[in-house]
């Protein structure tokens, strides 16, 4: 009954929202590092940890001289009941919610080939033997011959707009991440550390920033950046993958109802219109981390 109250409450408010914000404001983004690597990214209240790592393997068959970047993302025991899901907590089971979630960061950083992931290819020929650095990077006895750059999201508290917290989270991370340095000899690969040579930074082609709306009252009221419990009254909600040059990468509907070709036209250039604003402050965050 309660929900059902605010849900009514929300739609009967619009376009004035309950946090005050205008109906093109974000919330507050505040970035925070710890560890030189871990990036946790705030959204008003919803907190995303993301965490990159990096490890020696074989390529896929498929991209030979290619490195690989995956996604995982899980939710916290606190965030799941919320979602209706089977995962997070540590639980065996992956939610729908978190698959969703990191197919969808895979759309925004892979198939944009946001990443320079022939940059992380280490050799494209016969075995590659690493005897000092086994444990750390794997198994020596195999082929490796790519840099597999592993990025783990960890949705700590859910207010509203997972996809655009995570992909702040993501885009600050990736551009702080530096990999160690290798060198090549007679099909040897010697993987140096941070005293022999300075780690390298990920080539990065692009800045993929995800823009989410909520659309009401067939489009006629459009919130950008929702908060939980807008989400939960709105009609259809829209995602737009759009670079720094606010050229479209892609975009996502999720679920509800039809949302018209104009409606859509409308969001965009919400959407086209923060873009910029959204990337500057990640490059100055990782302008500032380097400094720690």
């Amino acid at each position: 009954m309660t929900t059902l109250m605010n849900r009514e409450f929300v739609i009967s408010a619009l376009p004035h929202r309950l946090d005050l914000r205008s109906p093109s404001e974000y919330r507050k983004i505040k970035l925070s590092i710890s560890d030189k690597t871990n990036v946790q990214a705030l959204l008003g209240n919803t907190r995303i940890f993301v965490f990159v790592n990096c490890e020696i393997v074989k390529p896929l068959a498929a991209a030979p001289r290619d490195g690989i970047i995956t996604f995982n993302s899980e939710f916290s025991k606190s965030v799941s009941p919320s979602l209706g899901g089977a995962g997070g907590g540590g639980s065996s089971a992956v939610s729908e919610e978190e698959l969703l979630l990191s197919r969808l960061l895979e759309k925004a950083f892979k198939k944009s080939r946001a990443v320079d992931t022939e940059g992380l290819c280490i050799i494209a020929g016969e075995k590659a033997c690493i005897p000092a650095f086994q444990k750390c990077f794997g198994d020596a006895n195999i082929r490796e011959k790519v840099w597999n750059i592993r990025v783990d999201i960890k949705v700590l508290d859910h207010d509203g707009n997972l996809t655009d917290c995570a992909c702040i989270a993501t885009v600050a991370a990736l551009l702080n991440f530096k990999r160690p340095d290798v060198t090549i000899s007679d099909q040897l690969v010697t993987v140096h550390t941070i005293d022999e040579k300075p780690y390298i930074p990920l080539s990065v082609h692009h800045l993929p920033i995800c823009t989410t709306l909520s659309i009401f009252n067939n489009g006629e009221t459009i919130l950008l950046d929702p908060t939980l419990l807008e989400e939960s009254a709105q009609q259809s909600q829209i995602t737009f993958i759009l670079n720094t040059h606010r050229e479209l990468l892609s975009v996502l509907k999720s679920g509800g109802s039809a949302v018209s070709t104009e409606t859509v036209l409308k969001c965009l250039q919400i959407a086209q219109l923060k873009v910029a604003d959204v990337a500057e402050l990640v490059r100055n965050f990782v302008k500032s981390a380097e400094k720690i």
